[in-house]
Parts: structure tokens; C-alpha cells; sequence
């Protein structure tokens, strides 16, 4: 709920993200970004531990009105590969396929 826990604009869509937190249900999204099924990936650990800001990963989503409906960046492990290069991360297989 870190972007929408403050309502930003006046869109019900908004607020139904709002909703479902408050519920403690699980919002259903309707997934843009999918990883393999043999590579981990927590989101606690890029944005609450290692602090990567989500247009990082996600793209410019914070100027949507709407949500994307298709990937405003292509992930790839290269792509992963060279972010953690740049951050001093590990490049340790271990560490994300499982």
C-alpha cells in the first residue's frame, strides 16, 4: 500500500485498491509481469531492503490513470543481472532461481 495507502486522485479504482487492503483481501490483479516458476523473487527485499523505487521494475506507472495493461519494461535476467551489477548486488544463481 505504499503508493496508494493516501488517495493520489478521485478514481474509483483507486480507491478499490484501498478497499481490499483495509478487507485484508487479496486485490486480483490481472498480472502484466510474470516470472519463471524456478526464479524467487520478493518484492520486500528490492523495495523495503534494498530501496529500488517501482518505475525501476514496473516503468513510468506512477503517471497512469489507469493500470497497464501490458509491460512497460521488459524484464529479462540480463535485465536483472545488470540492475544488480550497478547496485553492488549479488550475482549469486543461488540467490534467485531455486
Amino acid at each position: 500500500m505504499m503508493c496508494h495507502q493516501v488517495a493520489m486522485t478521485d478514481s474509483p479504482e483507486e480507491e478499490k485498491v484501498r478497499q481490499y487492503a483495509e478487507k485484508g483481501q487479496e486485490i486480483p490483479w490481472r498480472r502484466i509481469y510474470q516470472v519463471p516458476e524456478h526464479v524467487y523473487f520478493s518484492h520486500r527485499r528490492h523495495v523495503a531492503v534494498a530501496g529500488v523505487e517501482c518505475g525501476q521494475c514496473h516503468g513510468a506507472v506512477a503517471g497512469l490513470a489507469v493500470p497497464a495493461s501490458y509491460p512497460l519494461v521488459t524484464q529479462s535476467m540480463d535485465w536483472c543481472l545488470a540492475c544488480h551489477r550497478t547496485r553492488g548486488a549479488t550475482q549469486d544463481c543461488i540467490h534467485c532461481h531455486r
